[in-house]
């Protein structure tokens, strides 16, 4: 897993996590987390999946207290 990296606006941060899912060709399935823009995932949601339409996509809120001890690398989504 590559280490986290700082990109400077949220619109840039979504299109380096859509980035980083087309890095990986061979997916059986993807989980998007996400904590408070529930619009902000369904549309990285929706790229993803019109790239992997075959592949079982889990759109999964969580809460303030596992976000917290989640941490950045946590949101990611990765299992």
């Amino acid at each position: 897993m590559p280490p986290p990296v700082v990109v400077g606006t949220r619109d840039k941060a979504i299109q380096r996590l859509y980035d980083f899912v087309m890095d990986f060709p061979k997916i059986s399935e993807i989980e998007l987390s996400y904590s408070t823009d529930r619009e902000d995932a369904e549309a990285l949601a929706g790229r993803i999946k019109a790239e992997f339409p075959n592949v079982p996509l889990y759109l999964t809120r969580i809460g303030p207290v596992l976000d917290t001890h989640a941490g950045p690398v946590g949101r990611r989504g990765w299992r």
